[in-house]
């Protein structure tokens, strides 16, 4: 199943007071384009700010697909249980 979505961590987010307006946009975009799967293009600095949010998306995406796994194989296509009919 693909992801539509991730997560930022708050306490991450101290990274933004060392750049300036223009590095924090380069640094969603570069999430962007590597959630996307495409090539990241940016400073060093934007670099170097990015490199931990990447081993975060890395880790929450392992959690993700061990939890999707793990509630594919219990319940329906979509991970949920299956509903419980009255049938007589």
């Amino acid at each position: 199943m693909k992801k539509t979505s991730f997560v930022i961590h708050i306490d991450s987010l101290a990274v933004l007071d060392h750049l300036d307006d223009a590095e924090c946009g380069q640094l969603l975009k570069a999430m962007r384009d590597y959630h996307l799967g495409q090539e990241v293009e940016t400073n060093a600095y934007v670099k170097i700010a990015l490199s931990p949010f990447i081993s975060q998306f890395k880790r929450d995406n392992q959690k993700y697909d061990k939890k999707w796994e793990r509630n594919n194989t219990k319940g329906n296509k979509d991970g949920t249980k299956p509903k419980k009919t009255n049938k007589k």
